[in-house]
């Protein structure tokens, strides 16, 4: 099975949680199925340029793209719930990431050592469980609007 640039072969998934990829790199796309995005699950892949998330998604564990050096752009789909630590921490080179106003927690910690990102947010406020310093002093647009034919910039 193919999923665009991506291979079955190259996730490891157990009851939903993707638990490591071990492609090539490039453009990612995740199976639709996955409900979580493991602790680790993209760790240091220097190599993925972008990544499609299904709306299947709810949770988005600590460090899972953490290190993903060339990772630019990403919109966290509607129904994502959870964000850990570190999630993106050193994306250098990310410029921006949609946030959709389904996120209720969100660490701290996710934004930290990215020089250059812009954050967009569907809702009009934080909510209530978001860290202290989510967005690392980052340049905040609230109540985005996403081009519903766009999933991407």
């Amino acid at each position: 099975m193919v999923f665009d640039n991506c291979e079955i072969k190259d996730f490891e998934i157990e009851n939903g949680v993707l638990k490591k990829y071990n492609g090539n790199g490039g453009d990612v796309v995740i199976p639709d199925g996955v409900t979580e995005i493991g602790y680790d699950a993209f760790y240091a892949c220097r190599n993925v340029t972008s990544v499609k998330i299904p709306t299947s998604v709810k949770a988005i564990r600590g460090d899972a793209f953490r290190l993903c050096s060339n990772l630019k752009n990403i919109v966290i789909p509607d129904g994502v719930t959870t964000i850990g630590g570190h999630a993106f921490a050193d994306c250098t080179n990310m410029e921006s990431i949609i946030i959709p106003r389904t996120v209720e927690e969100l660490d701290g910690s996710v934004f930290s050592y990215i020089p250059r990102l812009r954050i967009y947010v569907t809702a009009p406020e934080r909510a209530v469980h978001w860290g202290y310093g989510w967005h690392g002093n980052h340049m905040v647009t609230w109540n985005y609007k996403l081009d519903a034919e766009k999933s991407d910039f």
